[in-house]
């Protein structure tokens, strides 16, 4: 030993052991190499004790059982159904683990979530972690006793396990599955958001996103004409070609469609036409409105008053009242203030239907014209349409 020296927080010199002098002080020098050795033991074990938590990665430890057979894998013990990990469909692992844990609440557990996927096994070695493997689990934890199944998915892993490797067993839980969110704008009976039209000589084209490459009946589009008719004209809205019509399957007049004006067009596919549901013309003139929130614009659809314009810009009678949507069902009343158009309400359906109003159909300038929903089941993407006649 050379002096001086600090053992356990006290120095030690060379003059302390000369002669006589090491009678007194030895003994302490003693007891301080004693205590710092003492922690040394110490520090020893509470190493391989973060190695053990380390090796069993948080999880719980058991032995592999190298056998595939659908029974009970010993006390303490998991094996798969398959020799090769990434194969495997099936893990059985038995209810308590190789420290004597009694788990079997805790397995029983696994399959609780109410999403497709309840959560992820990881199974991986304890003297190499490296070595793993990591399912999604899906279907049900069957309990056979004192050991279960439980229904895996091999998603990743490296490496293989050998009979009685230690491994450690994690299982990580997946949240419930969430609520529906609301239907997007693209929906069945109806298209996309309005575009302005190119095109010229009568053929109107229209380029949606995404692409528009099939259309069915009675798909109504929206679209701001890039000039006027004059003459019998097309619409093309990716989807090919087809002559327009109006009220209902006339031809078109010129300037029918005027410069900057919204068409409504409604494929027709007995006809191979798409319906003008508002020509310049006409003193008839349609307006419309999608619903796809609840009556204050949050939330989804449901009973309420949906306020569709507020003070009328003009008087005018409502003829007819179209509706459909995209998923459910609902019953549409129409009003002006609160008064119900006279005639039968709408039912609301992924069908379209239209019902004719005779009687307090009339909208004075600064009315409210609004559409009361009831009875809403599931009901997403309403598109309601008004056919109106100036007074």
């Amino acid at each position: 030993m050379s002096f001086p020296v600090t053992i356990n927080g006290n120095t030690y010199t060379e003059a302390m052991f000369e002669g006589y002098n090491y009678i007194e002080n030895l003994p302490d020098l003693i007891d301080d190499v004693a205590t710092v050795a003492a922690q040394v033991v110490t520090n020893a074990a509470i190493a391989e004790n973060a190695a053990d938590d380390a090796r069993t990665a948080g999880g719980f430890s058991y032995l592999w059982e190298s056998t595939t057979t659908n029974a009970d894998p010993g006390t303490g013990k998991v094996k798969a159904n398959h020799a090769t990990l990434a194969s495997a469909t099936a893990i059985y692992i038995s209810e308590t683990t190789n420290a004597a844990q009694s788990i079997a609440a805790i397995i029983q557990s696994w399959d609780d979530s109410t999403s497709t996927v309840k959560g992820y096994l990881r199974i991986s070695k304890q003297a190499d972690l490296s070595v793993y493997a990591f399912y999604s689990v899906s279907g049900t934890v069957t309990d056979g006793g004192t050991w279960d199944t439980i229904t895996v998915t091999y998603v990743a892993g490296n490496g293989s396990l050998a009979d009685d490797d230690a491994v450690s067993v994690q299982f990580v839980p997946k949240g419930d599955k969430g609520d529906t969110g609301s239907t997007g704008s693209t929906g069945v009976g109806f298209t996309r958001a309005p575009v302005t039209t190119t095109g010229s000589a009568n053929a109107y084209v229209a380029t949606f996103s995404p692409v528009v490459s099939s259309v069915s009946d009675q798909d109504i589009f929206l679209v701001e004409a890039n000039f006027a008719n004059t003459g019998s004209a097309t619409f093309n809205p990716g989807a090919g070609a087809k002559t327009i019509k109006k009220a209902y399957n006339n031809d078109l007049a010129a300037n029918d469609i005027q410069s900057g004006m919204f068409m409504i067009l409604m494929r027709d596919a007995g006809n191979d036409t798409y319906q003008l549901m508002n020509p310049a013309s006409r003193n008839t003139f349609w307006i419309g409105t999608y619903i796809n929130t609840g009556p204050t614009g949050f939330g989804a659809v449901q009973d309420g008053d949906y306020l569709l314009n507020d003070s009328f810009p003009y008087a005018a009678k409502i003829k007819t009242v179209r509706t459909i949507c995209a998923a459910g069902t609902a019953t549409g009343t129409s009003k002006i203030n609160t008064t119900a158009l006279g005639g039968t309400a709408n039912s609301i359906s992924t069908s379209a239907q239209t019902q004719s109003h005779s009687s307090s159909n009339s909208i004075a300038v600064g009315d409210d014209l609004k559409i009361t929903l009831s009875s809403t089941s599931g009901c997403s993407g309403i598109y309601v349409m008004y056919e109106m006649e100036y007074a």
